[in-house]
């Protein structure tokens, strides 16, 4: 075992600073983000010191230091986390519990060499104030000491814009987003005052006539309130107080609902029954602008269905009257082309919880938690392996056709390539294709191709 701290790599990075003390093992070393370095490096003063870790960035070359210095039995993290979302203590947390997905490893530090250098370093994490921890002994078993776990609202996984939420009528839609945003959106400023944001969420209601029947209660807004707002999609007076309606705006100078309602007589195969509200001039103004930005009409499978752009949406204050106007405005156009209505579906492309708002929508998701999350009917799977690489094949409910084919070299890439794809919207479809996927990742271990 080498008694000097040997860096390999040495970068602005991560800035190494070897220990130079003779007689002196260097076990211990330090990160530290970059205010705390030279406080640290007084605090530790016989430490291989591997600091400071400005970016994430640093992982990599704190990798391949402590692959290349054995000798070191505990990483020391010193001091408040400062980068954004404290992002640092987070992909250290999921580097030493094996979770590698997406951190900035270079290709050739495999999963073996990481977990070679996690499962022989404990992870310990220090504040500056009290005395300096001391060296572990030499001979003794490592400690796996990790972080406690960070607040929901601190370790939400904000992820990549978009997601789909389903349900069969409004207010299962609408819980199932009120938990989405609550948990995994990002606190943003606004004018308004913060609030949290997911951007380009997608709600289906599958069954918008069965919403306008036996509205719950617990709702904010009452039936009369709905039936009173899904005027505002048509008429061409607006409500007293308001500068204009999204009807009045739709149907002057140009009635674009009633020439959508022809095109779905006269040209139903068309992708152009599409209106909206917006006015260039709306791109100049400060505040004022709506909400609503386009409705488009499709006519598929004999039913009309209806998809709504809203640039901006507040899911508490908005959303159920919103949503439910417009389930009786699609039940509405479709009665008048003596068609079913289809489903509905709204892309909001900044859905959004005011934190003012955060206690109530509390209230409503302990007593009304989303339920009925039956398996995906619109969807089938079979996952196997293919050679090196792992296959999730979507076939249609009967199994009779193919609706995509996912690929990837683990399960963890799969699963999130999935994920993106839209096909899975049931926690029950979700924990099946998970277990599947395990399966087959541990017969791809076992160079033993199967199908699952």
């Amino acid at each position: 075992m080498t008694d000097v701290f040997n860096p390999v790599v040495d970068n602005v990075d991560l800035s190494i600073v070897p220990t130079s003390v003779p007689g002196i093992v260097p076990d211990v070393a330090v990160a530290c983000r970059w205010q705390d370095a030279h406080y640290a490096r007084t605090r530790h003063p016989y430490a291989a010191v591997i600091g400071p870790l400005r970016t994430l960035r640093g992982l990599d070359s704190l990798v391949r230091n402590l692959l290349a210095n054995p000798q070191i039995r505990r990483l020391q993290v010193v001091g408040p986390d400062l980068t954004p979302g404290e992002a640092t203590s987070k992909a250290l947390q999921r580097l030493w519990t094996g979770d590698l997905e997406g951190l900035p490893l270079g290709p050739d530090l495999t999963p073996d060499l990481v977990h070679a250098v996690t499962d022989g370093v404990a992870l310990q994490w220090e504040a500056l104030s009290g005395p300096p921890q001391g060296l572990p002994p030499r001979d003794g078993p490592v400690l796996r000491l990790l972080p406690p776990p960070p607040t929901p609202e601190a370790n939400a996984p904000l992820g990549d814009p978009g997601g789909r939420i389903v349900g069969a009528q409004m207010f299962n839609a609408w819980v199932r987003a009120l938990r989405e945003i609550s948990r995994f959106g990002a606190t943003v400023p606004t004018q308004y005052g913060p609030c949290r944001e997911v951007l380009n969420l997608v709600t289906v209601i599958r069954d918008p006539k069965a919403s306008l029947v036996g509205q719950p209660t617990w709702l904010p807004c009452t039936p009369d309130d709905v039936r009173a707002y899904a005027s505002r999609y048509e008429d061409l007076i607006a409500p007293e107080g308001a500068p204009y309606s999204y009807g009045s705006r739709m149907r002057n100078p140009v009635d674009q609902i009633a020439a959508i309602e022809r095109a779905v007589v006269g040209n139903p195969s068309s992708r152009a029954l599409f209106a909206s509200p917006w006015h260039p001039e709306d791109a100049e103004k400060v505040s004022g602008h709506p909400c609503l930005v386009g409705v488009q009409a499709r006519l598929l499978d004999g039913a009309l269905h209806l998809t709504m752009v809203f640039r901006s949406h507040d899911y508490w204050g908005a959303w159920p009257l919103n949503l439910g106007g417009a389930c009786h405005w699609l039940c509405r156009m479709a009665e008048r082309a003596t068609l079913p209505a289809g489903t509905l579906t709204c892309l909001s492309v900044s859905a959004h919880l005011y934190e003012r708002d955060l206690a109530a929508v509390a209230k409503i998701l302990d007593k009304h938690p989303p339920a009925g999350l039956d398996l995906d009917p619109r969807s089938t799977w079979r996952v196997e392996t293919v050679g090196e690489r792992l296959r999730a094949t979507a076939f249609t409910p009967d199994g009779a056709q193919v609706i995509d084919v996912f690929e990837g070299p683990t399960a963890a890439i799969l699963q999130s390539t999935i994920e993106k794809s839209g096909l899975v919207t049931s926690l029950g479809n979700a924990m099946w294709i998970g277990r599947e996927l395990g399966r087959a990742e541990r017969a791809q271990a076992r160079k033993t191709p199967t199908e699952a």
